[in-house]
């Protein structure tokens, strides 16, 4: 059996709100503040696509030692 590698994680703060709707009747629509921890880096986001987006974003900056991950890649 291998030894599985285990960095220090990242962490991610989402940040979600029902934004208020003027239409009686209308659908919530949600907003959210995505941020990394580590770095600070923020953003706004309209759904969670965006999110996943930033969260893929932040991770390809982080280095992880060769090997790292056994089929050289990250899963998500």
């Amino acid at each position: 059996m291998e030894a599985v590698f285990e960095s220090d994680p990242e962490l991610f703060l989402l940040r979600i709100w029902a934004e208020p709707r003027t239409m009686p009747g209308a659908e919530a629509v949600y907003r959210g503040r995505a941020e990394h921890a580590s770095t600070g880096r923020r953003r706004y986001v309209k759904n969670l696509t965006e999110f996943e987006d930033f969260v893929h974003e932040c991770l390809e900056a982080v280095e992880f030692p060769a090997g790292a991950f056994e089929d050289g890649q990250r899963h998500g």
